[in-house]
C-alpha cells in the first residue's frame, strides 16, 4: 500500500449548511443561477440576431435623417436594440444573486 500523497488541483469543495432556512436558500440561488443563464444566454444571442438585421436600415436612417419619420424609427430601432441588452443584465444580476445566495447557504468543507 502506497502512502505518497497525489498532488490534485480540485475546485474547494463547500457542504450545505443544516436548516430549512439555509436548504431554501440554496435551492433559490440555484433556481436564479439557471434562471439567470436561460435568459442572458438567449437574449445575447438575440441582441446580435437584431443587430445584424437592422445595421443596414440604421446607417441610412442615420446618413439620411430629413424624413419626418426618421427620428421615430430611430426611436424605434434603438428600443429593439436596448430590450436584449436589459435582458441580458437582468439575466447576470439574476445569476450573480444566485450564486451570493448559493454560497451563504453552504460552508467550506473541512481539509483533513
Amino acid at each position: 500500500m502506497s502512502t505518497e500523497k497525489h498532488l490534485t488541483v480540485s475546485k474547494s469543495r463547500r457542504i450545505p449548511r443544516t436548516g430549512s432556512g439555509f436548504t431554501f436558500l440554496r435551492l433559490f440561488g440555484i433556481a436564479l443561477e439557471v434562471g439567470g443563464a436561460l435568459i442572458s444566454i438567449p437574449a445575447c444571442i438575440g441582441f446580435v440576431v437584431i443587430l445584424v438585421r437592422l445595421a443596414p436600415d440604421f446607417a441610412a436612417i442615420v446618413q439620411h435623417p430629413e424624413s419626418q419619420m426618421a427620428g421615430f424609427v430611430l426611436i424605434l430601432y434603438l428600443v429593439w436594440l436596448l430590450v436584449p441588452l436589459a435582458l441580458v443584465l437582468l439575466g447576470v444580476v439574476g445569476f450573480g444573486l444566485g450564486y451570493v445566495l448559493h454560497r451563504i447557504a453552504t460552508r467550506p468543507a473541512t481539509v483533513d
